[in-house]
């Protein structure tokens, strides 16, 4: 489609209402594509307003009530999320936490089945990228301090049973510094879903090896051996599928490395010194 009309107003509050009610129907779909998406179009158009910091500002209260408005739990066009979702990871507007928590509880709760059937896996994923924007770091306080960080990760904690974005949600947990694989309560959650417990598993102990966390790796060791040896061995294959190894010996964790010529030995026991190496030879 070809536009005739002028370019999208930013200068003014009812300008920026009418191009984001433009932009949600359609109607500026071509020159979106162009741009390679609804954000790198804005961005030019906010480039080449006469004051592009007003601009800006405008934009953001007129995307703000946008958002006010928008209820998730109701019927939009199929492409709506694709075009809100980044100008919400891009403007942080107040009101769009909220909704993103609807999005999530949705998800979670009666409606689920609709939901995936009516959001494709990216979407999904697009909408934990999102939400995290808001909280980088934990608040000062944590949960207790922070109802709303706290509805977000125990949506998280939930999450983690559901594949599609497993990865997503425990790599959201351990960013916020929560290690949730050290909750003997969310690794036996996680037991009764063993796609996902393999995928958190896995990608917590590389986050353990990469960082040489011994920390880490000592929670996670010792909350899969409160759980029983099935739950030993399942971290024993996350370990063997990233070319790694994990087992104890008395009071010691032995890990390893298959393409590394050490093992990381730590000690179990609280009160212990620093880890130590051991060179091993290969065949």
């Amino acid at each position: 489609m070809s536009h005739s009309r002028e370019k999208p107003d930013l200068m003014s509050a009812d300008g920026c209402a009418r191009f984001l009610d433009q932009l949600f129907s359609g109607e500026w779909d071509d020159e979106v594509e162009k741009l390679d998406g609804t954000e790198g179009y804005l961005e030019r158009l906010l480039r080449d307003s006469p004051d592009p910091e007003l601009a800006r500002r405008n934009f953001a209260e007129a995307l703000d009530r946008e958002v006010t408005k928008w209820q998730p739990d109701r019927a939009y066009p199929a492409d709506y999320l694709a075009k809100v979702l980044p100008l919400i990871a891009a403007f942080t507007p107040p009101s769009g936490f909220g909704k993103l928590m609807v999005c999530i509880q949705l998800w979670l709760r009666s409606n689920r089945e609709r939901w995936v059937r009516a959001t494709d896996r990216e979407l999904r994923h697009q909408i934990l990228t999102t939400t995290s924007i808001y909280f980088p770091v934990a608040p000062p306080g944590g949960s207790s301090a922070d109802p709303g960080f706290a509805a977000y990760v125990d949506a998280l904690s939930e999450l983690l049973t559901d594949r599609d974005v497993a990865i997503y949600a425990l790599s959201a947990l351990t960013d916020l510094h929560l290690a949730p694989l050290a909750d003997p309560r969310i690794v036996a959650r996680l037991t009764a879903v063993p796609a996902a417990l393999e995928i958190a598993l896995t990608f917590a102990m590389r986050r353990a090896l990469d960082a040489k966390d011994d920390e880490l790796m000592k929670q996670l060791y010792v909350t899969c051996e409160q759980l029983g040896d099935d739950t030993v061995w399942a971290l024993e294959e996350a370990a063997a599928a990233i070319d790694s190894s994990i087992e104890r010996q008395d009071e010691h964790l032995i890990v390893g490395r298959k393409y590394q010529q050490v093992v990381r030995i730590i000690h179990l026991s609280a009160g212990q010194g620093a880890d130590r190496w051991r060179r091993i030879a290969r065949d």
